[in-house]
């Protein structure tokens, strides 16, 4: 079969070939999530390497990279998050997803990326640190901490776990003095703007970043929490939600970020998250967050704890493969700050 490869932005094409592609995906796609993803983000213009049947013109494979705005060493910058590898099953082992790549690594010239990342799996992990340039920085970094204990007994003893599922703690939810978020104003422009400085590599966390990811999701409904000063500025805030996942009903602690100085205002954010999780019966909290993370001493003032790999719902790993160069921070673990918000499942 001769098939060619091009790069492509997103179009309507690619839409039907998503849905065909990966029929899982028709009810995501029907509520708008593609649409959001890669035509009303917050950031510069997605690409996509599409493979193509020479014969029938039609789409047999797709890798999708979507941009984001990025802060590299204090610069601004376009970076790319690798997603959604697709290949017909008639059109697998004639290594697509290799050209697909290849492709995007050889039109770089013709965007601004200054670098590709994303957290592969174990099936994919090999090709991208083996054979297609990228580095492996280091596995996801899961924080857990356990609600019920129920939920991981089960994973032990099987069914009987349902006589011990109770609570691993009984403190409540105390909203003094804490805000709502509805949506993100220019405050959180202010508050990105001080805390950026301890992140060298990161997704750029303004307000029009936060509203896209968080407030405009067509299918997740997230809660934000803040704690503001006497003049309304943003000292600190936590975004999370709780969905039915890995057998259990999962809380996800999105973000969690504040001021330097605040810590105090943080862990009291992540209490109250804590809290309302537990008070909607989760049976655990998991977060991402990297040991020299400024909020990782939060994290674990409050409970959470690294994930044992035994235990992990998901092996994922965290890579990067420069796009120009001379890119001289971005390549090593300690320069980047990562979170659930950078995930695209949850």
């Amino acid at each position: 079969m001769d098939i060619d490869v091009t790069i492509q932005p997103f179009n309507k094409t690619l839409h039907q070939a998503y849905e065909r592609l990966l029929p899982e995906l028709r009810e995501g796609v029907a509520r708008g999530k593609l649409s959001w993803r890669f035509e009303n983000s917050a950031s510069p213009e997605s690409r996509f390497a599409v493979a193509t049947d020479h014969a029938t013109g039609e789409v047999v494979g797709i890798n999708a990279f979507m941009s984001l705005a990025m802060q590299v060493d204090g610069n601004q910058a376009v970076g790319y998050q690798s997603m959604d590898t697709i290949v017909s099953p008639r059109c697998r082992g004639q290594g697509l997803f290799g050209r697909m790549l290849t492709a995007f690594y050889e039109a770089s010239s013709t965007h601004e990326g200054l670098l590709l990342y994303g957290f592969p799996n174990d099936n994919s992990a090999p090709g991208f640190f083996n054979k297609l340039g990228w580095k492996r920085l280091s596995a996801v970094p899961f924080l857990i901490k356990p609600l019920r204990l129920g939920y991981f007994l089960r994973r032990i003893i099987g069914e009987k776990a349902r006589f011990f599922d109770i609570p691993l703690s009984f403190a409540a939810a105390k909203d003094e003095g804490i805000k709502d978020i509805l949506r993100f104003d220019a405050r959180f422009d202010q508050f990105w703007e001080r805390i950026a400085p301890g992140m060298p590599v990161a997704t750029v966390r303004n307000q029009r970043y936060l509203n896209w990811r968080l407030s405009d999701h067509p299918e997740m409904h997230y809660s934000t929490k803040a704690i503001q000063d006497e003049n309304g500025a943003i000292l600190a805030f936590v975004s999370y939600q709780l969905i039915e996942k890995h057998g259990g009903r999962i809380g996800y602690i999105m973000e969690a970020l504040a001021l330097p100085g605040e810590k105090k205002s943080l862990v009291r954010l992540l209490r109250f998250a804590i809290a309302s999780m537990r008070q909607q019966k989760a049976d655990a909290a998991l977060a991402w967050a990297l040991p020299h993370a400024p909020n990782y001493d939060s994290y674990r003032s409050t409970g959470f704890l690294p994930m044992p790999e035994k235990i992990r719902p998901i092996q994922l790993h965290f890579g990067v493969r420069p796009l120009r160069g001379g890119l001289e921070r971005g390549l090593e673990l300690k320069d980047w700050y990562i979170s659930y918000l950078d995930s695209d499942t949850v």
